[in-house]
């Protein structure tokens, strides 16, 4: 079967089969359209604001090293299926909202920062990893709270810019943290599902697996994400996580919900059944491989027959001797055909029958005989599904019918009032239309709605993404959908610019583009213009507002009211955003400052600038120490006095540079404190301490480079002017040995805000709908 198969050719493969492994529910969705969803929800968290707790610690490093986090926040992971690339394991990207780390070297009871990185989410900061499919556990609590257990990762890195092996380490580090129960990272809150189940629905019933497939025979196969979910008819779940199709999605759809037939017919249907003809009589047979069927293996029915009729008294039975029709209620199966859900019954049995007729002033008369019957049950219950509610029924035709062939009779007595064959007919017509009657009464059950709102919503509940239009019973039963997001959407969700480019974004309906202030432009073509004077990157949210008419003046709407051009009617305002990684079209060194001391070993700095691949060209100003081409200073072998040196990193026309504090080789002794104070803005202040030891210390103090100034009290001051971010060194040095000092890094920001990396809309205020704001 090709990637590309039509609904029919993906019935016509299913049909007469079970593939869903033993599991109650397999739910596989294209993968790219996943991935797309959980873009569309990372930009909704932005625009809300939402991240996970700020994290603060220390992670040793080697030796005397170690990282040390200030106020790091993460944003919600974002996750992602790659079946080519990437099979059975999902793909976590936690972007680094903001915060600041910094390498500290603890030496002599006196703490010094080494290096420092600023970090804001627009720089492409990340910890990434993978985590196996096979240990990510899909819960729903108290059959509302859908959770993702992701802390069962492995492969993490964390780039944050931090040379050498620290990435690694760090990535470790924030792979613990997932791990651990109480930090609350390991567990990726998808959402609440909004329903209210009946008994028939697809609640799921436990932990819920994932797995991803493609069609490996096709390498344009972009692969789909599978869910395996047990639901209280069997909560001990399946017995893999694969399909032995390799493409059970059609061609236009995005999802196929298989309910497997040991839940409809072995439970749903069993149940239905049971209660009509009692547990004991039926029996449903199937495998993991298989179709499913229902059989009726016993029991029986008895209806009662006598009429009068205006040839006598109808009964079933002999003449004197009158008894129920009874009929044996075996060999009725129910199975799937031809896409439906079907109920086929024969039976024959020997009925005898009899009429008596009271004539004036004659005795009793009586015409009985025997007759083959042939009960027969072809019913057609045809699914169908509400896209709104997920909600499958079943649409009967058909039923119970009785057919015979022309009764023959004996006569008693010589005075034969029924020699007429049709009061015969009619007699044995009165007997088939009460057994087509009770049989009819007993057969005519309607298949329970099935309630598929929960398992097709599992990975995004609440938002109902899932659209289920067509329903079958080829073996199990299949349902096919789209997925959307809900509203409209904008496309690309995410996309990444610098201030010297452009991006056109598009939407599914006509729209009124908006940036926040300070967020750049963008036009009614949607080609979005980022800011020219950016000095750091940023994560600008675009809304899209799309106005719905209204088709009468004070009608009730879903959304904002607003008038529209012309002053009259109103129109709902609905939103949808688009998230733009705007990155200054300049180079990015990292880290941001570096302290060394003569005789240290080189250490590497690394050179960005966004949508190229070329390597930076070094150099460093003043002459103290080398760089090579790969970005490895070297202090030099000795230094009469501290030396602030600028690396700068050329890639094509751009540059960008960081700073390089060089000093003489000297132990650290003398605790600044803070060593590493909270951002500066312009003109902001902060004080600084000395101590030798424990004992407070009057130091002397200095900047390198002279950026700003500082008192002899130890208060510094920032420039009233801060171009771009940069960093300074506070030095305070013991004035009775001078040889001993220590440091603290101040970084400077052109707005005083460090955490500003997204600049997102202010929240949507609708207005107050009285009475006299619709006038």
């Amino acid at each position: 079967m090709t990637a590309d198969a039509s609904v029919e050719e993906v019935l016509r493969h299913l049909r007469g089969k079970g593939v869903t492994q033993g599991w109650d529910v397999v739910c596989a969705l294209s993968a790219h359209k996943v991935n797309e969803l959980f873009q569309r929800q990372f930009v909704q968290d932005l625009v809300s604001g939402d991240h996970l707790p700020p994290i603060s610690g220390t992670v040793p490093i080697i030796d005397d090293y170690a990282v040390e986090f200030a106020d790091v926040v993460l944003g919600h992971p974002l996750i992602a299926f790659d079946p080519a690339r990437d099979p059975q394991a999902a793909r976590l990207t936690i972007p680094v909202v903001s915060g600041i780390a910094r390498t500290v070297l603890t030496a002599g009871g006196a703490a010094k920062v080494v290096s420092t990185q600023w970090i804001t989410g627009a720089q492409g900061y990340t910890i990434t990893g993978t985590v196996p499919l096979g240990k990510v556990k899909g819960e729903v609590e108290h059959q509302t709270h859908v959770s993702l257990r992701i802390g069962d990762g492995k492969d993490f890195f964390a780039d944050l810019g931090v040379p050498g092996a620290a990435g690694t380490l760090l990535g470790a580090y924030f792979l613990r943290l997932l791990a651990d129960p109480g930090a609350g990272y390991g567990r990726y809150a998808l959402g609440t599902l909004d329903y209210t189940p009946n008994a028939t629905d697809l609640t799921p019933a436990g932990d819920f697996e994932l797995a991803t497939q493609r069609d490996q025979a096709d390498p344009a196969d972009p692969g789909r994400l599978l869910l395996f979910v047990p639901t209280a008819y069997n909560p001990k779940g399946g017995t893999q996580t694969s399909l032995p199709l390799a493409d059970v999605v059609p061609t236009g759809m995005d999802t196929t919900l298989l309910v497997s037939g040991r839940v409809l017919f072995g439970g749903i249907l069993r149940d239905l059944v049971a209660g009509v003809v009692g547990a004991g009589n039926v029996g449903a047979d199937g495998d993991a491989s298989d179709a499913w069927s229902l059989t009726v293996t016993g029991g029986s029915i008895s209806v009662p027959v006598r009429y009068t009729s205006e040839y006598g008294t109808v009964q079933a039975g002999w003449c004197g001797k009158r008894q129920d029709v009874y009929v044996t209620l075996k060999d009725i199966a129910f199975r799937s055909s031809g896409g439906a859900l079907t109920g086929t019954w024969s039976h024959d049995w020997q009925q005898a029958w009899s009429v008596e007729a009271d004539l004036p002033a004659l005795p009793t008369i009586c015409d009985e005989g025997q007759v083959t019957m042939t009960v027969e049950l072809d019913t057609t219950y045809r699914p169908g599904v509400d896209p709104v509610t997920a909600e499958i029924t079943f649409t009967s035709s058909g039923g119970v019918g009785v057919s015979f062939p022309a009764p023959d009779g004996s006569f008693f007595t010589k005075i034969d009032p029924f020699q007429d064959e049709q009061a015969r007919q009619l007699t044995c017509d009165l007997i088939a239309k009460e057994i087509v009657y009770q049989l009819s009464g007993l057969f005519g059950f309607t298949v329970p709605h099935i309630g598929a709102f929960a398992v097709t919503n599992l990975l995004f509940p609440g938002r109902q993404t899932a659209r289920l239009l067509s329903a079958h019973v080829p073996g199990d039963l299949v349902a096919f959908g789209t997925l959307d997001a809900p509203g409209f959407a904008v496309s690309p969700p995410l996309s990444a610019v610098t201030t010297a480019e452009t991006v056109r974004l598009a939407a599914d309906r006509p729209v009124t583009w908006s940036v926040p202030r300070g967020g750049g432009r963008i036009g009614a073509d949607g080609v979005y213009t980022p800011p020219a004077g950016l000095s750091r990157p940023k994560v600008v949210v675009v809304t899209a507002t799309a106005r719905d008419p209204i088709t009468a003046e004070g009608d009730d709407a879903d959304g904002e009211v607003v008038r529209d051009a012309a002053g009259k009617g109103f129109a709902t305002a609905r939103r949808a955003y688009a998230a733009v990684v705007v990155t200054p079209a300049q180079v990015t060194v990292a880290p941001i400052i570096s302290v060394f001391e003569a005789r240290d070993q080189a250490r590497a700095f690394t050179a960005r600038l966004p949508g190229s691949a070329e390597k930076a060209t070094w150099s460093i100003s003043p002459a103290v120490g080398t760089v090579d081409d790969t970005g490895h200073y070297t202090p030099p072998a000795k230094l009469d006095r501290p030396v602030a040196v600028t690396l700068t990193a050329r890639i094509g026309k751009e540059s960008g540079s960081a700073r390089i504090v060089v000093f003489p080789a000297a132990p650290v002794a003398v605790q600044v404190t803070p060593y590493a104070p909270a951002p500066l803005g312009p003109g902001a202040a902060r004080s600084f301490t000395a101590a030798l030891g424990g004992d407070p210390v009057r130091a002397e103090w200095s900047v390198l480079p002279e950026v700003g100034r500082i008192d002899q009290d130890g208060r510094y001051t920032a420039p009233d002017t801060v171009p771009a971010p940069c960093a300074v060194l506070v030095v305070a040095r013991d004035p009775r040995t001078p040889a001993l000092g220590g440091t603290a890094v101040v970084l400077l920001t052109p707005d005083g805000d460090d955490t500003g990396a997204v600049i997102r809309p202010a929240p949507a205020q609708l207005p107050n709908r009285r009475s006299d704001d619709l006038s």
